[in-house]
């Protein structure tokens, strides 16, 4: 389920992002699962768009198996070899039953503390 907390309404977030983050709009992810033949994702958090047009947020996760999350990810191009090697090296430490956070800011997503990837622009123009 999903909640839109802020003045903005959903349309103005998907008409107008710039708008919707004028108006402080936040996503909350009440519960998210995402299932594939690769991984089952579960997870709650809130997102927003940062002051440079980035997705920014947390989402507390718990990811099974998380190679295969990982897997994916390298395989569609969004994580780097070396960043796919490092969150397997995180998860290999944790246990593959260990939950973690999945962070967006200041530009960068990150699975624990292991940075993965760019963090989408959501707004290509200065605020």
């Amino acid at each position: 389920a999903f909640a839109l907390r802020g003045t903005a309404s959903a349309p103005a977030l998907l008409g107008d992002a710039a708008a919707w983050r004028a108006a402080n709009g936040q996503i909350a992810i009440e519960r998210l699962r995402i299932e594939t033949p690769e991984f089952a994702l579960e997870g709650r958090g809130a997102g927003s768009i940062d002051a440079d047009g980035f997705l920014a947020g947390r989402l507390e996760t718990r990811i099974q198996p998380p190679s295969g999350f990982i897997d994916t990810l390298a395989r569609q191009g969004v994580a780097s070899p070396d960043a796919a090697a490092a969150a397997k090296i995180l998860f290999a430490l944790l246990g593959d039953d260990a939950a973690a956070p999945l962070t967006a800011f200041d530009g960068t997503l990150y699975i624990g503390p292991a940075r993965i990837a760019d963090a989408p622009r959501l707004i290509d123009e200065a605020p």
